[in-house]
């Protein structure tokens, strides 16, 4: 599964990781894993990009 961090309506993050699969049928999935990712993300707001300790740790945490 991979993670993802989403856009409110006014561009601002939302404060949950949330996961992405795809399923048996072939349609891409969505879920909020109630985890709260806290520190500073990266600025490209890319998930691959490395942010500061606090925000790898709440990855490492969503991955869990």
């Amino acid at each position: 599964m991979g993670l993802m961090l989403k856009l409110q309506r006014d561009g601002s993050l939302r404060d949950c990781w949330y996961g992405v699969y795809t399923d048996a049928n072939g349609s891409r999935c969505v879920v909020n894993l109630n985890v709260k990712w806290r520190g500073s993300p990266p600025e490209s707001r890319r998930v691959a990009d490395p942010g500061d300790d606090d925000f790898e740790k709440s990855r490492k945490k969503a991955l869990e």
